[in-house]
Formats: structure tokens, sequence, C-alpha cells
């Protein structure tokens, strides 16, 4: 058990086949139907047991591959202390002892009082966290495990008091309205009520501000739907050590009974059952368009609203069937067996991988963008240069980036600019260094692209990984609106999703932007070659679309390549709609075909373009050809990283004309570029990057490229970026 290291993502893949034979009719109705849920929960496990419940029905979920549990946080301030030790013994009796626990530090006192159960789970049930005050604050926890995911690909369930989402998106709006797809609560009465309910009265000014201002949909569950669904008797014929159990036997009920003994209202199970599996028709009426009020001292009442008004994006829920059937439905997911390995059972090999992924953690801390990186980043302390991207701005400024450090976890990124066509650049003017002589290991920025949307922004896209690569890495990013500014400023790093980028988004004839994301095989990963295991099923050439100008982004599809090189794909639109992808594999290009806007590939085959194992370059052109940037002076033929040419093509990649040599040196590499407004063609690449560490630009038009020498008057090659004074230069000038 690790929960004093939280790591997002759970070390095991669900043991799906374990689950008992009762249940496959539902594994088959489910999770086979769709990838597992990302859920947070977020509980006041202290006052009633239902939250044990609920979170027991989360687990069995687990168990049968529909949900995974990012994070649990506590929102109610306990009396005992012992929220946190409470849900990591539930958490360990199922065998996920590891899931990121945090607290909320200060929480809400109204309707405070001491917990009947936590106690008990803290000293009679194997747990390892401390006090609630001395667990990772919730926030905290909420950022890296929001972080750590997809756009709009997290669902967090609430149930109970509003005092950590209130902070959330008071502090992280913008992670919530990018990362979080739904907010499912458990709270209020509907459609209306002069009760009040206890999780809104018990911080009625944080629950005002959450459904006020969050940005995205609400499902809301009120008191009157687990008032229907009596749950928990079964628990008396589970295991004595069941932590569950023992929460429903000290929870007393009217009439001095236990809630074991006839079970109670499941106010929180039926929030966490629709966390998982929606709005099933069979089970919910939904009630839609419209949005909660909330009022002192904790009243709630349902607003309707037109379909058209963008703030109707609450609704609540009625039972659609009879409450009995919902409620077997949540005791058979309450009193069913742990499936996943005990920690007990846990081997010394899989506790290394859980250590090591608890450390890859790290990597989820966004870097600070340094815009003032003089003079410990000056060219006279650099040596090495492996470019990263070009890209120009609306008012004709270049900038370039590169990598520095080394080709190593001690790479960082390097930004300069030129204002005078690339004659003349700028020392840095931005670094991301994510280093630190605190970590156990290094963290590296290593591989990623520069690029200028449609609206003139530029983006800084990066990967962000513990040594080169941990196994789940991660794509950044960062936008600057005004690049052409004296003083540019860059939006703060947020994290798209897992693997790295070294290409440049395409933008589809939809409008759309398509992302090439590569998640790497495992071979070569160093000590981390046995973590992340879940991710398997994703790794490969990714595809992720953005169809809103970047705001979010979602993955689409992935093609498979035998071989792979960190993929470095690139994707060009056809003129008949399908997507061609190009990829770098250990046996050259190789080539995938989507004829479904992303979402499936065909198999691969070997590329007509003969290349050695390194990054090329292909992009439509604005007269509508192709430009391929790959190594030798023939396509079907090469001499490894030995020269750079430029290729044309009039009939999509069938056949290439022209042939520009861009530079015949040896140890010449990682070609990236653009086509400016004015036809120019502009492309960066590296030269001896130990040794010389040479960043160099190439400008040339397509008249040059046709009669295979520079015709046009302000084409340019070996233009010098960049050359970190630092190194030993070669004698190959």
């Amino acid at each position: 058990m690790l929960s004093l290291m939280p790591r997002l993502l759970l070390a095991c893949l669900v043991i799906i086949a374990a689950a008992p034979a009762v249940c496959v009719a539902q594994i088959n109705e489910h999770s086979a139907i769709r990838e597992p849920v990302k859920l947070i929960l977020d509980t006041d496990m202290s006052g009633d047991c239902d939250d044990a419940g609920a979170l027991a029905v989360l687990h069995a979920l687990a168990d049968r591959g529909e949900c995974e549990i990012l994070a649990v946080v506590t929102n109610r301030r306990d009396l005992t202390d012992a929220s946190a030790a409470a849900v990591d013994a539930i958490n360990t009796y199922y065998g996920r002892g590891e899931i990121p626990i945090g607290t909320d530090k200060i929480g809400p006192t109204a309707l405070q009082r001491a917990s009947p159960y936590t106690i008990a789970l803290r000293d009679e049930f194997e747990h390892d966290v401390p006090a609630d005050a001395d667990v990772k604050d919730a926030i905290d926890v909420y950022r890296r495990a929001l972080i750590a995911e997809a756009d709009q690909s997290v669902t967090i369930c609430s149930i109970g008091a509003f005092s950590n989402l209130a902070e959330l998106v008071r502090v992280a709006p913008e992670l919530v309205r990018t990362k979080v797809q739904r907010l499912v609560v458990m709270g209020g009465h509907f459609p209306k009520s002069n009760r009040r309910e206890t999780n809104i009265a018990a911080h009625v000014e944080a629950a005002q501000y959450v459904a006020d201002h969050w940005p995205g949909e609400i499902v809301w569950h009120g008191f009157e739907v687990g008032e229907q669904l009596v749950t928990g008797a079964g628990l008396k014929a589970t295991p004595k050590n069941n932590p569950v159990r023992r929460s429903y036997e000290l929870r007393p009920m009217p009439g001095n009974k236990m809630s074991i003994d006839n079970g109670k209202p499941s106010y929180d199970q039926a929030a966490a059952l629709y966390a998982v599996r929606g709005g099933e028709p069979k089970f919910w009426q939904v009630i839609r368009n419209g949005r909660v009020e909330v009022k002192e001292p904790g009243i709630t009442s349902w607003l309707q609203e037109s379909l058209s008004d963008k703030s109707a994006e609450h609704s609540y829920v009625k039972i659609a069937s009879s409450p009995q059937q919902l409620a077997d439905v949540i005791e058979e997911l309450m009193v069913a067996p742990p499936q996943k390995v005990s920690d007990e059972e846990v081997s010394d090999e899989q506790r290394k991988i859980r250590e090591l992924e608890s450390m890859a953690d790290l990597a989820l801390v966004p870097p600070t963008p340094n815009l003032s990186p003089l003079p410990e980043y000056s060219y006279e302390n650099l040596d090495y240069g492996m470019t990263i991207g070009i890209s120009q701005t609306p008012g004709g400024r270049l900038w370039a980036c590169w990598v520095a450090g080394g080709d190593s976890p001690k790479a960082f990124f390097v930004v300069a600019t030129s204002d005078d066509d690339g004659e003349n650049w700028t020392q840095p003017r931005l670094v991301l260094d994510s280093h630190s002589n605190e970590l156990p290991r290094p963290r590296s920025i290593l591989v990623g692209n520069l690029w200028t949307d449609p609206n003139g922004k530029v983006w800084l896209f990066f990967d962000q990984s513990m040594d080169m690569f941990d196994g789940r890495g991660g794509v950044w990013a960062i936008v600057c609106e005004n690049p052409d500014a004296d003083d540019p400023t860059w939006s703060a790093p947020r994290r798209i999703w897992h693997g790295v980028t070294l290409n440049k988004p395409t933008v589809l004839s939809s409008g759309d932007w398509m992302l090439p994301v590569s998640l790497d095989e495992r071979g070569g990963l160093g000590v981390f070659r046995d973590c992340f295991q879940n991710l398997d099923p994703l790794r490969g050439a990714n595809v992720f679309v953005s169809k809103d100008q970047g705001e979010t982004w979602h993955r689409r599809g992935r093609a498979t390549f035998p071989n792979p090189d960190w993929h470095e794909h690139m994707i060009v639109q056809r003129n008949d709609d399908s997507l061609w992808m190009l990829a770098r594999t250990r046996n050259g290009i190789m080539e995938s075909t989507s004829v479904d806007s992303g979402k499936t590939w065909s198999a691969a085959v070997a590329s007509k373009i003969k290349h050695p194992n390194a990054r090329f370059h292909v992009r439509r052109l604005q007269s509508g050809r192709l430009l391929l940037i790959k190594h030798g002076d023939a396509i079907d033929s090469h001499h490894g990283r030995v020269g750079l040419s430029a290729w044309l093509s009039e009939d999509e990649g069938q056949t290439w004309l022209g042939g520009l040599m861009l530079d015949e040196r040896k140890g010449i590499s990682y070609p990236d570029g653009f086509q400016s407004s004015n036809g120019s063609i502009y492309i960066s690449y590296d030269r001896n990057r130990a040794t010389d560490g040479e960043v160099l630009m190439a400008r040339f038009t397509e008249a040059d490229i046709e009669a295979r020498k520079l015709v046009s008057p302000d084409s340019k090659l070996r233009c010098l970026i960049s050359r970190p004074l630092a190194t030993q230069p070669s004698a190959d000038r």
C-alpha cells in the first residue's frame, strides 16, 4: 500500500474473468461496450455508513472493469480525524490500497458530529494512512488526478458536503472545464421541498457556489431517490473482516437497531451507481434542461429552462422502475467479494512497480515556463542541440525550439525568435526545464513541437516524463496569444494526455485539429518497463482531435506498427478525405490509412519512401501538392542520417518530383517546418547534436524543389539558428 505516495492510474489490469458467474450478464452489458469510467469519489466518510456502501459499490464495479477509481477525497471534517483511515481500510480490503486519498483540512463545521464507525475501521482493519490532518490536501489530490487524464474523461461523484468542489472550481476552473465530463452529486430534494438536506446544509455557501459556477454538467440525486432504496442487510453474509460490514454494524438506526439488521436508505450508493453506469432507462428517468437553485438553510429547487439556454446544464433523476429492482442491483454490488489481489498477496516485483508508478506521478507536476532564462541558459552554457520545431507568427516572427541537455534524462527545451526572417536569432527567451535536485530520478522534457494555429496563436507542445520515458509520459501544451509582442506571454502548462507528440497538428477539411500522440511500447522503457500495464491497449500511434480550437482534445483512434520507435507519425488528409499516416519504425517508414476520420486504421504496410530510423516531414502545401523532407538523394534509397532533401508530389504521394538537397553533410536529422503565407517553405533541423549541436534552417520554394537548386531570390540554405558554445565542434564543417 502506497497511499502516502499517491499514483493516479491503477497498477494492474482489472481481472474481469475472476468476477462471479452470476455477474456475467452485467459484464457483457456494461464493461464490454465502453472503456472504464474514470472516477473520483468525494465523500463525507463519517456520519452515515452509506458512504462506505457507495465505496463498496465502486470497487465492485471496478472489479467488473466498469470504472477506474482515480482518487478518493473526503469533504467533511470528522471529529474522529479518521475519515481517510476508514477510506483506506475499505480500499485495502478490495486490493486497492494504493488509491490516492486527500482530505479537506478546514471542512464544513455545520452539523458536525463524531462518526460511529471510522475509529473502528481505523483501529480494526489494515491501512497505512495517518490522521486526516496529515493526509495530502484534497485539492492537491484533485489537481494531480485530473491533470493525468484526457480531456472530458473524468466523472466526479460527490456524496457529501460541497466544500472541496467549491474550492476546486474557485482555484482551477479551467482544469475542471477541460477534464471533467460530468459531476454526479447526492444532495437536495427535487423538484422542490421546504426541507433542508444534510449534504447541502453542511456547507450551504459551497453548495451555492458549485450550483452557480460549475462549468459543465451536473446530475443531481435528491434525498427522495435513496430514501426508497433500502440495502445493507445482505452484508451479514459477508466475512467479518469486511470493513463495510463493520460500518453497518456500528451505524445505529431508530428502534435500537443497527443498519446491518434491516438495512438503510442508499442515498450515496444510488449516485455512485449512476456515476458509472449512467442514466439506464430501465432504472432512471432523467429530467434535463434546467438548473438547481440553493438557498439557506440548505433548501434546493429545480428551475426548468429552455433547451437553447446555455446555462441549462443541470438535471435530476427519478426512479423509473421498481425501487426494489434497483435496490437489488445495489445490494448485489455491495456484498460482492473483492476480486483484486489483496495487498498482502502482492509480490515484491509488484510492489516495486507500484513504487515506480508512484514516482512517475512527479511528472504530473506542471513545469514553470522560464521567461527570463539568461544568463544561466545562454549559448555559452549550452552543450547540445536537437531541433524540436519551427513556426511563424501572423506578423512574420519566427519561433524555433530545440532540446538542450542531451538526448537523455537531462533534456530540457530552449526557445528563441527571429524578426528578420531567420538571419539573426535572439538568445534563449523561453526555457522549459523541470529538473530538480530534490527528485529521486531525473524529470525530463525531451520532445514536442511548435505550431501556429489558424487563429495566430503559437502552441508549444512538449512531453514531460521521469527519466526519458516512464511508461506513461505526458503531452503538455502552453499557448501564446501575443507571439509578436515585445514581451510575449504564455498560458499555464496543460496536460492533454499520456505519451509524447513530435509533430504539428493537421487541420482537417472539417475544421477539426488532429494531433498525433505516440504512446510507445514498453520494450525500451528502462527501469519503468513494467509500469502502467493498464495502458497497453492504448499503446500505438494515437490521434487526438479538437473540435473547439484546442479548448479540449479527445482521443479518436490509433494505428499500430511493428517495431515502432516513438512513431513520430504525421498525418495528411487526402483529396478523397481519407487520412494517410506515415510513421517512423526501426525498419523505416511505414504507412496506414483511415477512411472514418481516424477512428480505425488499416494494417501497417512498408512505405515506398525508403528512409532510416529517423524523423521525416510531410505536409500539404497551399498549391495542393504534398511536401516531403527525407534523408538521401532519392525516394527509394538513403544512406542513413546523411543529407536532407525536399520533394513534391502531385498525385497524393504515389510519385515524387524534385529532390532539392538542403544539406548534404553527415549527422543531419529531425526536420520540421511550415509554409508561410507568401509560399516560402521553412525547415529546421539539427547537425551533430552532441558535438556541433547546431540547429539550422532552410528557406526555399516549390520552384527551388522542382529545379533541384535555389532559383528564388529569397531562398537560403544552412541558416544558423543556434550553436551551443560549450560543445566540442566536429571537424566536418
